[in-house]
Order: C-alpha cells, then structure tokens, then sequence
C-alpha cells in the first residue's frame, strides 16, 4: 500500500484551496464587487455631501435668531452655543437649534413662540461673551418679520376669530383690510412673536398657527 497521500489532501495540508480552475476567477469577482461597493460608498457619501451644501441656505432661512445676531454668518463664527443667553432668558423662548431641524446650526440659539414671546428685554445681548449677539438697544432690535399664513388664518379662509394679533401688537405693525383680514406692516414688525402667542388655533385640521415670524432675510411680508 502506497504512503503516497491523495492530492487533494496534501493540498488542504498546505491551506490551499481545493478547485484551482475556479479560484482566479473567484478572486476577480471579489476583487469587482469590493470596487463596486468603495465606488458606490464614496458616490453617496459625496451626492450627501451635496445635498446637505445645497440645503444649507434653506436651513439658514429657518433659524430665528436671538436680538442682537445681525448677521448669519457674524453671528456662527463667534456663537459658542454655550446656553448663556438661554438661561438669561426670562421669557424662557431660547433654545438650541434641534439636529433634526439643521445639522449645520445644531446647537445654536433659536426663538420658538410656541409658547412665549420675546419682550426685548436685551438680557440675552448682555451676557453674550462673544458678541454674536451683538449688545444693541431695544429700539434697534429687529428680530424678523411676521407673515400671516392665509392658507391657515381663520379670517383669510373665511371664518372669524378674536383678532388677537392685532389686538395684541405693541408696535402697531398689523391692520385689518375690509373683509377683517390681518395684513402685516412690515416696517413696523420686529419680530417678538407676541402676535404668534396671541393667535387662536387656525381654521385648518391642524391646529397650526396662522401667523408666524420668519428671519428678516428669507419672510415674505404680508
């Protein structure tokens, strides 16, 4: 008897992998796929960079700022997002920028009136360690501006309400027209949000505001 062993043991032995005829051509399918996925990775991660470049400027449109920002771009490169001028706020309408609502200015301060509004009391300006938000007077402060939603204001789609935001605007910066309709006075709004908290639930299913005050660069006066 032949101490010879078969082959294709002594190849297993070696860790070689049994079925050479097949082997090249398995390695050149994996060396494929591999590329493929690098090339599509590298594809999407860059198609992502893009669209998040490209939706910068719509995120920035969204952000209401503090008083005293001036400027978007003064206002980013000197915020530390520290929380300081959140907890001045007495009013308690600062807080930080959600990551779902802008991955480029997470963190940062915003005003919600969901429910308060801004009464320029400056305290926020004063603390600020790095001027972002810059330390004006109140006369100067300039929020945003208000803009009614006639897709969601009561009196716009044809039903009545208390007029709140007329009635409760300090600065005189919202009329109504003939029809009971309010219309903003751009030139006089700041933007404190104070008509937005006085604003009945709207006509629609739902329930949203039918006035809201946008940054002073992207609303659309109404």
């Amino acid at each position: 008897m032949s101490d010879q062993k078969p082959k294709h043991k002594a190849r297993i032995e070696r860790n070689e992998i049994v079925g050479d005829s097949n082997n090249s051509q398995h390695k050149e399918i994996s060396r494929r796929d591999v590329l493929k996925f690098i090339s599509v990775g590298l594809a999407v991660v860059a198609l992502s960079g893009s669209v998040r470049l490209a939706g910068l400027a719509q995120e920035r449109s969204g952000i209401l700022r503090p008083p005293g920002a001036m400027d978007e771009d003064h206002f980013r490169s000197l915020c530390l997002s520290c929380n300081k001028c959140q907890e001045v706020c007495p009013q308690e309408v600062i807080r930080p920028v959600k990551l779902t609502e802008s991955l480029e200015t997470a963190g940062s301060p915003t005003l919600s009136f969901a429910k308060n509004y801004c009464n320029l009391c400056m305290e926020c300006t004063k603390i600020c360690p790095t001027d972002a938000l810059l330390p004006i007077r109140q006369s100067e402060a300039r929020i945003g501006i208000a803009k009614v939603m006639a897709e969601r204001c009561a009196p716009w789609l044809g039903n009545s309400c208390g007029h709140g935001c007329a009635h409760s605007c300090p600065f005189d910066a919202i009329s109504m027209d003939g029809q009971n309709r309010p219309h903003i006075k751009s030139e006089l709004c700041v933007g404190c949000g104070i008509c937005v908290v006085a604003c009945s639930l709207s006509a629609n299913q739902f329930f949203t505001k039918g006035i809201v005050v946008f940054p002073i660069d992207s609303s659309e006066p109404g």
